[in-house]
């Protein structure tokens, strides 16, 4: 249950479910995330966080590929298979008609499923951890949330006082108990554990 008191901010979108997110003692963030078909809940020391918010933008290029493939099979079929098959022409209008409003409904899709997010990565793997639809439930809300994990990650990591290597080592373990709640998928937590490991000989 969120308390009353600590910074949160809930979030919905179309296709992207639910999100809630709250920064509780001003050093751990509590996520839950439901989306259509996966359901998460973890927590973050929020030191394990690059204060510095990235921009993403999301494009859903399977639907815009798909209007594409629909727009350039149109000719073909119109210059090559319908003469043989529709001598007179009577069907082209119709070929064009349907062609054209597949692609439009694929359009209507790629920007339904597309959206623009901004995420707090792990501070030296990079890896996205905390993903925010941008400026979602509104502006202002949204601004506010993101100063207060922002101050929260300066503020704790100027406290901190790690060394480097506890830094990295500290990373590791976050990113190991998100790869056991499916957060991280596994291979993704071999490739970013190594990078980590690299750095702490260098």
């Amino acid at each position: 249950m969120m308390s009353d008191t600590a910074p949160e901010l809930e979030q919905k979108g179309l296709f992207t479910g639910e999100r809630r997110f709250q920064l509780k003692d001003g050093r751990y963030l509590f996520i839950e995330n439901h989306a259509l078909r996966q359901h998460h809940e973890y927590e973050l020391d929020v030191l394990a966080l690059d204060p510095k918010p990235r921009f993403r933008l999301i494009v859903a290029w399977r639907w815009i590929l798909m209007a594409i493939l629909v727009l350039a099979l149109e000719y073909p079929i119109l210059r090559y298979l319908l003469p043989s098959l529709d001598p007179d022409g009577q069907y082209a209008l119709t070929v064009i008609i349907v062609f054209t409003l597949l692609a439009f409904i694929f359009i209507v899709l790629a920007f339904a499923y597309s959206y623009r997010e901004t995420v707090f990565v792990s501070r030296h793997a990079h890896w996205p951890l905390v993903h925010l639809l941008h400026n979602k439930p509104d502006k202002a809300r949204f601004r506010r949330f993101v100063e207060a994990v922002r101050e929260a990650i300066e503020r704790n990591a100027e406290q901190a006082g790690l060394t480097r290597q506890q830094w990295l080592a500290g990373e590791v373990k976050t990113l190991r108990r998100l790869s056991r709640k499916g957060v991280v998928r596994s291979e993704e937590y071999e490739r970013l554990r190594a990078k980590l490991m690299k750095m702490t000989d260098e």
